[in-house]
């Protein structure tokens, strides 16, 4: 039997209305499926990113024994591992662990097919803004490293990195132009106008920099006032030498008044953190002889009352006296690039006498 359906005009329509539902339902699943989709997408780049962070966080503190025992091996597989997602400070330390035979083998080849990856993917994060991977363009311009040397593109690098914000990039920047180094000619004015905007964005040995050339008028007109003004930001970081010298000015009157308590204080601060010169201690032994028990007793007040002031001193000088010790012991072995290695990471942390 043949059945021959008509449907009426009420039933087409809702005929119709059923089918436009079912595309419109369609049609949101589909946005809804790709928005899931980016999100998901989105939340695992920013997964292997953190990851990524966390296994540079966690070789750094096997190469440097932060609460861990320090262990090279265990640096190197989690620098790799932090590599092998693309990360270029992990490809940077990989390369040199290659380098130097440091947690691992010693292969040059690998190492460098590493340092070029590196440089690669140093120059792709600088161009796309991040100004440490633009100094560390420039850097292995300056020195050679897996392309050939070009002190020019090293200026261009540098220039690029301070403009990204690298305060490091402006001190590189300042050395190369105030020494003219390869064969540059040399631009003492230019060299100290980046030394004072280094030392303005807060780098310390900027700063003291800039109170040497005031205090000695060395390139600048002396001025002892203005050397005190950039010794106490320089000394407020933690810096010895600032301290140091801070202590002289006191003790001689020089653009300060005369005071033997804050002179021996800033000496001994500046002692306490690490200052390289034996000729401290002769400093110290030189003034308490001239002065009364009560007033090396208000020095040794006044540097404790500062110690406690500036608690992150104290911690920052710490991990330094660490690293300090590390590249003293490293430097008598075969594997010398770890002592560079922990200078570089010293300088990173801001450690005064590394910068």
């Amino acid at each position: 039997m043949l059945f021959i359906l008509n449907f009426d005009s009420n039933t087409k329509a809702l005929f119709m209305k059923m089918k436009t539902t079912f595309i419109i339902f369609i049609i949101i699943s589909n946005i809804l499926f790709a928005s899931v989709t980016f999100a998901n997408e989105k939340s695992l780049d920013l997964a292997n990113q953190v990851n990524t962070r966390a296994s540079l966080d966690l070789a750094w503190k096997y190469f440097n024994g932060e609460g861990v025992d320090q262990d090279y091996e265990k640096a190197y597989i989690w620098f790799k591992k932090a590599a092998d997602s693309g990360d270029a400070k992990a490809t940077w330390e990989v390369a040199k662990m290659y380098g130097y035979g440091v947690g691992i083998a010693q292969n040059s080849k690998k190492g460098n097919a590493w340092f070029e990856k590196a440089f690669v993917r140093f120059e792709e994060a600088g161009l796309q803004g991040d100004g440490h991977a633009s100094r560390k363009v420039a850097e292995m311009y300056q020195w050679g490293v897996t392309v050939d040397w070009n002190i020019d593109k090293a200026v261009f690098w540098f220039e690029r990195a301070g403009e990204q914000g690298d305060v490091l990039a402006l001190m590189g920047l300042a050395y190369i132009i105030t020494y003219g180094i390869g064969g540059l000619t040399y631009d003492i004015e230019k060299g100290n106008r980046w030394y004072k905007k280094a030392a303005e964005l807060g780098n310390a040995k900027a700063m003291f920099i800039m109170g040497t050339r005031y205090f000695y008028g060395r390139d600048l007109i002396q001025d002892y006032g203005k050397a005190h003004y950039w010794y106490i930001k320089a000394a407020e970081q933690g810096d010895a030498w600032a301290h140091g010298n801070l202590g002289e000015m006191f003790e001689k009157g020089l653009g300060v008044t005369k005071n033997y308590s804050t002179a021996l204080k800033h000496y001994y601060l500046s002692e306490y953190l690490g200052m390289w010169s034996t000729s401290i201690l002769q400093y110290i032994k030189s003034i308490e002889s001239e002065m009364t028990s009560a007033e090396i007793a208000r020095a040794k007040q006044l540097a404790d009352g500062w110690l406690k002031a500036h608690n992150q001193v104290r911690i920052l000088n710490t991990r330094c006296n660490k690293l300090k010790t590390l590249i003293k012991n490293v430097s008598k072995t075969e594997a010398a690039n770890m002592g560079f290695t922990h200078q570089e990471f010293a300088r990173g942390i801001g450690c005064w006498w590394a910068n």
